[in-house]
């Protein structure tokens, strides 16, 4: 017995030895393949797409650590709060920091604040930094106000920079919940006016104020400016510009006056134009007429876009003085568009409207003109026709939103009145009838938009239609799950005509991944994009979201991209493209999984568009700059290498020739 015992300890032994070692090989491994080659992560990756709980989590105590971690990892994208308790087992006990780092992450995306707690007391046992960052991170995704004075005390004490890091990027995804405070926001103007401050750290400490909301920064102007003038990385000052729109006064304003003004890279001013639309009009105005004049397009959109919502009714005639032939149509399209919401004379500006309509030779610029018209409520008869006639998607949606807008007009009843009057017909019960046409014409677009429009409550539908058939009728013809999103809209419209409750998402069913064919994609692989202003060479992520590359390359087999137009841009943003209608509404007939993967979105980032969890198809976007706000909520599946400045160029309507895959 003595000898059997010394035999079993001495294979513990070699076992445990031969264990950490491939831990340890595993937490300092660079993959440079495709990790689906392994027969059981194919396994994992499945049961990942079926949201299948219980199979991912008997793979938690898998002996091949790369299991463990993917497994653990797949609840980033699945999202299962039962999924919990066996997560934090794995946080407490694995031996490898990858895993670790991984199930902090997926602890995280699924958001429960009942992580709290557990979460601060692994983080005092923990000893990896590396997790100790992830789990600071998990906390500013999950946590409560508590757990954002957690961090500050981190941050008050910390001098290991991945960790300091993990905090502020914690803090970051509190601001972006709009959870903040005071004490934050003196440690993070604490760290960005610190000349020692490293560059990177300045960064992550300005995430927090890139779309912070309801919070008053007045009191921290200079420390912003200061901090701005205090780091060279671009992404850090777009980020305290955007500060600048949560403060007030006149010292502002020649803050961003100036930086429009001095600044070379776009984005900055973009972002200065965006604060700028936080101030008084009459301080602003000026400034943004001067920006409609601005080489680089995106500014003068921006500039365009400002009038569009903020404008007043005595400047609308210098709106549609600006609107010059010379202007880029966008541009044009904007200031006709405000130049109409906020006139009285809307007959005259609707006539030069419909003008410009009727000879432009851009399908976007017509769309867009025929959308401007929803600020004439008397021109719904022409975009009803517009709607009724033409062969162009793109004329029926955005004809539709035109006439939504219409509806809403908050001079909609006295316009009626007066025509009634003018024995006229009723403009409610003619609005009724156009969007009781446009739910049963079977366009996905027109059903989803007018289905919104009949749920306002304010505009009384609930009275004009005696019972819901019509939507159910609507909503029983609707393709699944291509038009999620439209079912979902009369979901939500009949529960409203009905007088019930608003039901629960329905789930999408989406196509299950050719593991096979994944397999075989180089864990690089190359894409060219060839648009109409250059080329843009791409690496795609086939080891982070394995579904969602290998179904853009089906896509690109099959020329499912090529001489499609790029029909969304939003400066400093992203640049969209994947619809085969043109407006955002189209793609394939499935839908695939979202991927969640411990990526960010960065300068260059290729995501898929979605309506939500689970309804990614074929439309794609890169984005202009950093955007944290998408971190984890869609699908990161690659990256630019190559033709930035093509991207930064992109403008609705140019052309995508061809995508093509490359030989590695």
């Amino acid at each position: 017995m003595k000898t059997l015992t010394s035999l079993t300890i001495a294979l513990l032994c070699v076992f445990n030895s031969c264990s950490n070692q491939n831990v340890n090989n595993f937490d300092n491994q660079v993959l440079t393949e495709n990790k689906f080659k392994n027969p059981e992560l194919e396994k994992v990756l499945n049961f990942q797409n079926e949201r299948n709980t219980k199979a991912l989590i008997e793979f938690f105590n898998h002996s091949d650590v790369s299991c463990r971690e993917a497994a653990v990892l797949a609840f980033a994208s699945v999202q299962d709060l039962n999924a919990l308790t066996a997560i934090f087992d794995v946080l407490e006990n694995d031996e490898s920091i990858k895993v670790r780092m991984a199930a902090a992450f997926a602890i995280g995306q699924i958001g429960n604040n009942s992580a709290e707690s557990e979460l601060i007391k692994l983080y005092d046992k923990e000893k990896s930094n590396l997790v100790k960052a992830r789990i600071l991170e998990g906390l500013g995704k999950c946590g409560t106000d508590s757990s954002l004075g957690f961090l500050i005390k981190i941050l008050d004490n910390q001098a290991d920079t991945v960790v300091l890091n993990g905090a502020l990027l914690g803090v970051g995804r509190f601001s972006l919940r709009g959870i903040f405070s005071d004490s934050a926001v003196i440690k993070l103007l604490s760290i960005l006016t610190n000349k020692k401050s490293n560059d990177g750290t300045k960064y992550y400490a300005s995430i927090a104020f890139s779309r912070l909301k309801d919070f008053n920064l007045n009191p921290y102007l200079k420390e912003i400016i200061d901090g701005f003038d205090n780091t060279s990385n671009l992404y850090t000052k777009m980020n305290l510009v955007s500060a600048i729109s949560r403060t007030n006064g006149n010292e502002s304003i020649k803050f961003l006056g100036d930086v429009i003004q001095s600044t070379s890279d776009y984005r900055i001013k973009v972002n200065a134009i965006k604060s700028l639309s936080s101030f008084d009009y009459d301080k602003v105005k000026d400034l943004m007429f001067n920006s409609l004049d601005n080489q680089n397009v995106n500014i003068s959109i921006q500039a365009s876009e400002y009038f569009l919502i903020h404008g007043l009714h005595k400047d609308a005639l210098n709106y549609f003085a600006f609107a010059k032939p010379d202007k880029n149509w966008r541009v044009r399209s904007n200031l006709l568009c405000a130049a109409l919401k906020f006139s009285e004379n809307k007959d005259k500006i609707s006539q030069a409207i419909i003008s410009a309509f009727k000879v432009s030779k851009n399908i976007y610029e017509k769309a867009s003109l025929l959308k401007a018209l929803g600020g004439d409520v008397l021109s719904y008869k022409f975009v009803s026709s517009e709607i009724d006639n033409s062969k162009v998607l793109l004329f029926k949606s955005y004809g539709m939103e035109a006439l939504a807008d219409m509806r809403r007009n908050a001079d909609f009843a006295l316009i009626n009145e007066k025509r009634k009057k003018q024995g006229k017909s009723d403009l409610s019960v003619d609005f009724a009838a156009i969007f009781r046409n446009a739910i049963l014409s079977g366009d996905i677009a027109l059903v989803a938009i007018a289905a919104e429009v009949v749920r306002d409550p304010q505009l009384n539908f609930r009275q004009m239609y005696t019972n819901s058939y019509f939507l159910t009728q609507a909503l029983n013809n609707c393709k699944m799950p291509q038009e999620i999103e439209t079912y979902r809209e009369l979901q939500k419209t009949i529960a409203f005509i009905n007088g019930g409750a608003e039901p629960a998402n329905v789930p999408t069913k989406p196509v299950q991944p050719d593991l096979l064919y994944i397999s075989q994609i180089p864990y690089n692989q190359k894409i060219e994009i060839s648009t109409s202003k250059g080329k843009i060479l791409l690496e795609l992520f086939v080891n982070q979201a394995p579904a969602s590359v290998a179904n853009f390359l089906k896509l690109i087999s099959q020329n499912y991209f090529d001489n499609r137009t790029i029909h969304r841009t939003v400066p400093n943003f992203v640049v969209q493209d994947g619809c085969p209608r043109g407006d955002g509404w189209g793609g394939p007939d499935y839908v695939i999984c979202s991927e969640f993967a411990q990526n960010y979105f960065n300068e260059g980032s290729l995501g898929m568009a979605s309506a939500g969890k689970d309804t990614e198809s074929s439309q794609w976007f890169i984005t202009n700059s950093p955007t944290p706000h998408l971190d984890g909520r869609y699908t990161n599946f690659g990256k630019v290498i190559k033709g930035m400045e093509i991207v930064h160029q992109l403008e609705v309507g140019d052309t995508i020739i061809s995508i093509k895959k490359l030989n590695n």
